[in-house]
């Protein structure tokens, strides 16, 4: 392993986990930090049960620890300080009265021209493209809810020591620039400011950990992304059992592996950089695994168009293959992960061929064979689910993903949603990537600019050659994912005691008991079962809810038999929350 996975002397803070005193970077997450010093464990359930990092973006609350005594802290969220006294979170604890957590916090009111909720490639190349054409005098305002810009895609070092730019690939320098660029045109941004409500598209409130704000903007942009779907099989639960995009956070924002064994699988192209990049620092990656058969002759015959369509993309991917190929990893194609096995951590992965006849609609062991892999970290990817939370809130109109069962905000071309002056952009309106994301964006900047009357002629003629090239980046990833064409993983794998809801150790089995000729809905199912009543607020075991309902039902699912949209969007604090009866900004 090379040296810029390891602590270095300039830099090292020390804290206490359990007591037990550890050192970090300066820069480094909670998260960060205690994989650093391999400590997988964040939380405990009431069965006495670890849990650890999972989703790595704030999203899925598994790593809640409590710090300094606050309970509840998002150890991926919030960054290590010097003596931080760190404790696992128990599932549940006294709520102190006198926290931090029930002040009421002091008040921004923000009314932008333009608020962009997202500081992703979307949400950054459109304040870019505004900005450059409409100048300072229209007030453009970006908000995110992680602790710096960047967004999944172009996630930056958080480090403090140097790093040399030049040993940053062009992933990093091209979101170096961008970030740098928005940040020095006098744009606002704000970061870990998290929209827990969505009444209207001129009426938002946000919280950070200092203030409460209101968004009254005249024109909405969400490009919120994406996160990862969650694969439910046995012991996916277990410390160490990661997502893709987990992983990759933990390697290129904190130069930190996320185990000294890791296995890595899913589904996409996002998995094969991720093996490429672990062994390009020196990682043991035991494994890749994918479910799509990407060696047969269809994707042969497919892979050359990737080359004609965007030649830059399509060797980069080459070049991912190629130094797997020099490390002799062992390469799957056509199998997937199955369930894990460890105590306090993972310590091994089963991994099946998928038999061609393996769907959705397969329960139970889907697989031919199985393949056992000893290991100490998973890295899984099986694709990913619009963040449309606010969308559905303010009721923009969606339409149903057949296979994954997960809503995508219906818009046209250049973003526009069914409300008006709502416009949603890259992946969380529709999951195409970051080329896709920045190419609509441009599109909408184009779009924004006639409608408020600032587009010059010689901008407006852009727009043609904009729409071919979304166009082009648009066949690429279809051709992309006929190449990577897999089987649906769902709940093959699944057993009556696989959990489902994590939050709240929902079992299969409880749910499938609780579903009945009575009871055929997911908001009857989330009352009798409280799935979906934990943290993640359903976004993993929402689509399994779902799934098991039509199995019994043997009735598709349609846009409105998930979990109806609620707020707070997120989990928020009662102070945030609170207000006085005459205060005017509510």
């Amino acid at each position: 392993m090379k040296d810029n996975l390891s602590p270095q002397d300039h830099g090292v803070l020390n804290f206490t986990l359990e007591g037990k005193q550890l050192s970090a970077e300066e820069g480094d997450s909670i998260a960060s930090a205690m994989v650093r010093n391999r400590q997988m464990i964040c939380r405990i359930t009431d069965e006495d049960k670890p849990r650890g990092i999972f989703c790595g973006m704030g999203v899925c609350n598994e790593c809640a620890v409590e710090v300094d005594g606050i309970p509840g802290q998002l150890s991926c969220m919030k960054s290590v300080k010097a003596g931080m006294e760190i404790n696992y979170q128990e599932q549940h604890r006294d709520a102190p009265l006198t926290s931090a957590i029930t002040e009421q916090l002091p008040e921004i009111l923000l009314e932008p021209d333009l608020l962009i909720i997202g500081a992703g490639p979307a949400g950054l190349t459109l304040a870019k493209k505004m900005r450059k054409v409409a100048g300072n005098d229209f007030d453009i305002v970006i908000i995110d809810e992680r602790k710096s810009p960047g967004g999944q895609y172009f996630k930056q070092r958080q480090l403090k020591k140097r790093f040399s730019r030049e040993r940053l690939d062009k992933q990093f320098r091209e979101g170096a620039d961008l970030i740098s660029e928005v940040s020095n045109s006098g744009i606002k941004i704000l970061t870990g400011v998290t929209i827990w409500g969505a009444f209207d598209p001129d009426h938002l409130l946000g919280e950070d950990d200092k203030h409460r704000y209101i968004f009254k903007a005249k024109n909405l942009v969400l490009a919120t992304g994406a996160y990862e779907r969650g694969v439910a099989m046995p012991g996916w639960t277990l410390p160490g059992v990661m997502t893709t995009g987990a992983s990759q956070t933990l390697l290129r924002s904190y130069s930190v592996s996320p185990g000294d064994k890791v296995l890595i699988a899913g589904n996409g192209p996002l998995n094969l950089q991720m093996a490429a990049e672990l062994c390009k620092v020196g990682v043991r990656v035991v494994g890749l695994v994918e479910s799509g058969r990407i060696f047969s002759l269809r994707s042969a015959a497919l892979t050359p168009l990737l080359f004609l369509l965007s030649p830059t993309m399509a060797l980069r991917g080459v070049g991912y293959f190629l130094r797997i190929k020099s490390k002799r990893i062992p390469f799957l194609s056509g199998a997937s992960l199955a369930g894990f096995e460890g105590e306090q951590r993972v310590t091994s992965a089963r991994v099946h061929y998928l038999s061609k006849k393996t769907s959705k609609k397969t329960s139970g062991n889907a697989g031919e064979s199985g393949v056992e892999f000893e290991v100490d970290a998973v890295s899984m990817g099986y694709g990913f689910i619009p963040s449309n939370e606010i969308a559905k809130n303010l009721g923009c109109h969606h339409i149903l993903d057949k296979e994954s069962l997960a809503l995508k905000t219906k818009t046209s071309l250049d973003g526009a949603t069914s409300r008006e002056r709502v416009w949603s952009i890259g992946d969380g309106a529709n999951i195409n990537g970051a080329q896709v994301a920045k190419l609509r964006a441009s599109l909408l900047a184009i779009s924004l600019l006639q409608s408020v009357g600032k587009a010059k002629l010689h901008y407006r003629a852009k727009k043609p050659f904009t729409q071919v090239g979304l166009l082009r980046q648009l066949l690429f990833q279809k051709i992309l994912w006929n190449i990577y064409k897999s089987p649906m993983i769902f709940d093959q794998f699944t057993t009556d005691e696989t959990i489902i809801c994590r939050c709240l150790s929902v079992t299969k089995g409880r749910l499938m008991e609780d579903i009945s000729v009575d009871l055929l809905s997911a908001g009857a199912l989330k009352r009798t079962s409280r799935a979906g009543m934990g943290k993640c607020q359903g976004r993993y075991c929402s689509p399994y809810v779902q799934k098991f309902i039509e199995d019994v039902q043997q009735t598709p699912s349609d846009e409105y038999s998930g979990f109806a949209p609620q707020l707070p969007i997120k989990p928020t604090s009662i102070g945030s929350i609170a207000y006085s009866a005459d205060n005017p900004g509510n």
